[in-house]
């Protein structure tokens, strides 16, 4: 999926999505548009807008962007 898809469907705040990436379980919470809660293993963080969650390298220094074709949807 690539960096485009993935915005629009958090931005559609319709689902939950988890996802597998090197093996370690995660997952994008769209609560709202300015809720955004990414997990990544026994980690968490939140974030104030979708794009703030698509940019910050918080999975094994990453970002969304960076890793969006190499996830596994759930």
């Amino acid at each position: 999926m690539d960096p485009k898809e993935l915005r629009d469907w958090i931005d559609s705040l319709t689902d939950d999505i988890e996802f597998l990436y090197d093996g370690v379980f995660g997952s994008i919470c769209p609560i709202s548009r300015t809720d955004i809660s990414v997990s990544y293993g026994d980690y968490e963080k939140t974030h104030d807008s979708i794009d703030a969650a698509m940019r910050d390298p918080f999975i094994k220094g990453a970002s969304l962007n960076e890793i969006s074709n190499k996830i596994e949807i759930q």
